[in-house]
């Protein structure tokens, strides 16, 4: 049967489904649910990406590092084969066999996704062929997979291309298109695209140079929770950049990144205690 976007919602809620098309039980989540009719899909929410705006209201991503994928595969796989018109869930499956470095049938997954229209999974077509894990590299197909992605104003997709651009990887280098695209993906909201309109801002790169508007693309990223976005932030408290000097704030940010596994914001942190007055 098709599904449509509130159906799959429900699914990945752990709402069940008879013959018709028809909720008609939520299953406790404390007990294993029961299967009714053509079944109960409980896709696990902790799978999808964080920059996928396509998952399931309330569900919040994860990163891919993140991921128990031997529990992902197999919901994942369960999902697909209940239902195998539902897009999301067959880049989901792609996902979870990345995780797994199973790449073979992780392709062979995006692209049944990608067949169906799922557009996170022409990003990651893209990804793989960029970086080429687990196909030969290709950087002029995965700009053809960012292109169509970024029609489609999926902000990963954009920044990705923005990158390309800016780098001359299977493009020529236009860093006025890249900042182009850039600007585009912040728009959207996409820390990357702000950390990188703001580094392009300060450099004064394609564009004239304005250290304020800079601080305040890293504000912007560093309150989405992007690291990179947090040590340019705090560069900027901690020599004045855009605006005011704030040590003790440099400080507080750098430490948050240094505790989530930061080796740059440690140092950074380390030569700002080094420089605090006696």
């Amino acid at each position: 049967m098709r599904l449509g976007r509130d159906d799959q919602d429900n699914l990945e809620a752990g709402v069940a489904y008879d013959g018709h098309d028809r909720c008609f039980s939520r299953p406790n989540p404390a007990r294993t649910p029961r299967k009714v009719g053509v079944a109960t899909v409980r896709l696990p929410r902790r799978f999808s990406a964080p920059e996928d705006t396509t998952r399931s209201r309330g569900v919040e991503g994860v990163k891919l590092d993140d991921i128990k994928s031997d529990d992902a595969v197999k919901a994942c796989s369960d999902a697909v084969r209940q239902y195998p018109g539902v897009d999301r869930f067959h880049c989901e499956l792609g996902r979870s066999l990345f995780a797994a470095k199973n790449y073979p049938a992780a392709l062979d997954s995006y692209k049944r996704a990608y067949d169906l229209g799922n557009t996170r999974a022409l990003y990651a077509l893209g990804e793989m062929y960029e970086t080429g894990t687990g196909v030969d590299r290709d950087p002029a197909r995965a700009c053809f997979y960012y292109e169509i992605g970024a029609q489609q104003k999926f902000a990963p997709a954009i920044a990705a291309l923005a990158a390309l651009y800016e780098r001359g990887n299977g493009t020529a280098v236009d860093l006025a298109k890249a900042l182009s695209l850039y600007r585009e993906a912040a728009e959207l909201g996409n820390a990357h695209a702000l950390n990188k309109v703001g580094v392009i801002g300060e450099k004064g790169m394609a564009m004239a140079t304005d250290v304020k508007q800079a601080r305040a693309n890293y504000e912007k990223a560093a309150a989405k929770g992007y690291d990179e976005a947090m040590i340019n932030l705090a560069r900027c408290y901690a020599n004045g950049i855009g605006d005011k000097q704030d040590v003790g704030e440099a400080r507080r940010l750098l430490n948050k990144v240094a505790q989530a596994g930061s080796a740059k914001a440690r140092q950074i942190l380390a030569s700002v205690d080094k420089a605090k007055p006696k």
